[in-house]
């Protein structure tokens, strides 16, 4: 089958639904991105190591976390 929406179509459609904030860390106007945070934890009940996903919003210039 073809595809019926472009990676420009998308990329457009991300763009409109994205946030400007002004980020603390470079003083400048930005996007906020999503990515994926992972953090390693060692487990109470089990002693064994877990891991904890979670998605956090940084900011397109400088790449820091915005709170």
């Amino acid at each position: 089958m073809a595809k019926k929406q472009t990676f420009i179509d998308k990329a457009q459609k991300v763009k409109v639904y994205s946030e400007n904030i002004t980020c603390a860390a470079c003083k400048q106007e930005a996007h906020v991105n999503y990515g994926k945070m992972i953090e390693s934890k060692i487990s109470e009940k089990t002693g064994q190591w877990k891991f904890v996903e979670r998605r956090v919003k940084l900011c397109s210039n400088c790449g820091v976390l915005v709170g």
